[in-house]
């Protein structure tokens, strides 16, 4: 990798596993990137190739400067998955807080206001129906690219 991450010596022989010194390492495979904690130190991409399991996603939709990071990071778990996966904003804050540990992370106030940037924006549509019992339900579509809406799914 020209230009890119070089091993070194220290770090080849650096323990590995979660955390300390080679965590970093692991995870590139042996390459070692140059840090420091300097405000505005250069950040570096490594990339790997995924067969499985993985999400496609303009660059427009993942760059979107009208999103915060919060709501582009909602929308990227939605759309990674499968298309009859079903969830709502409690849902998410729970499941974040569950899986991280965190009783405080995005509480519900974060996750809904995440919810309407991206019904702002045109990535999140909500369709109000009347079901067989008369009762009003709601179903939120969520799109890959900023859309209006167009009748009963956003298309």
């Amino acid at each position: 990798m020209p230009g890119g991450p070089q091993p070194d010596e220290q770090h080849a022989k650096a323990p590995r596993g979660r955390g300390g010194p080679g965590a970093l390492d692991n995870l590139l495979g042996g390459w070692r990137l140059a840090h420091d904690d300097t405000p505005g130190a250069t950040v570096r991409i490594v990339r790997h190739k995924h067969e499985t399991d993985f999400l496609i996603l303009p660059n427009a939709t993942a760059r979107d400067q009208k999103l915060s990071y919060l709501a582009r990071g909602i929308l990227v778990e939605i759309l990674s998955r499968p298309d009859n996966w079903e969830t709502t904003a409690d849902r998410l804050m729970d499941q974040a807080r569950l899986h991280r540990g965190d009783k405080r992370g995005e509480g519900r106030r974060a996750i809904r206001a995440a919810f309407a940037e991206l019904e702002t924006c045109g990535y999140m549509h909500r369709v109000k129906t009347r079901n067989g019992k008369g009762r009003f339900t709601t179903t939120v579509w969520v799109t890959d690219v900023p859309t209006e809406y167009r009748g009963a799914r956003a298309a």
